[in-house]
């Protein structure tokens, strides 16, 4: 969580590392390694690798919020983001096999998702109110309800 990791993207992070450390060990190495021996290298190598986590962790801090903000659109788009919401129910009839349901969208267009009832002998019709009660497969359980 200190260097961003889980909340931007490994590649990023990979990205900016590398992109730090290739210069800091390249030129350590030149000047402070002139006889080329694999013990002062691989120390250069280890402190470039620390002074590269740190450098990499200032350089993302003020991007962390455009990141989060990704993440929480991600979520909005999770089908469980539906769970507990009022549909209304547009095919002519939902039932066991086939159904579909939309849910307004004040920016934009509506949600279109199918549903099936939570009960295989209910049958609901169109222009009936039903709340979302579970998600499985993208298939969404609706329960009738009277608005």
């Amino acid at each position: 969580d200190f260097f961003y990791i889980g909340k931007v993207p490994l590649v990023i992070l990979i990205s900016v590392f590398g992109f730090v450390l290739w210069p800091i060990c390249t030129l350590s190495n030149f000047y402070l390694n002139p006889e080329k021996t694999w013990g002062l290298g691989l120390l250069i190598l280890a402190l470039g690798s620390v002074v590269s986590l740190f450098a990499m962790k200032v350089s993302i801090m003020p991007f962390e919020r455009f990141f989060e903000s990704i993440a929480k659109l991600d979520e909005l788009d999770s089908p469980k983001a539906f769970l507990g919401k009022i549909c209304t129910i547009r095919s002519p009839r939902a039932d066991h096999k086939f159904g579909q349901a939309q849910i307004d969208n004040p920016d934009g267009a509506p949600f279109l998702f199918n549903v099936k009832p939570t009960s295989e002998s209910e049958v609901l019709k169109r222009g009936e109110s039903a709340v979302i009660v579970d998600v499985d497969n993208k298939i969404f359980s609706v329960k009738k309800i009277d608005i």
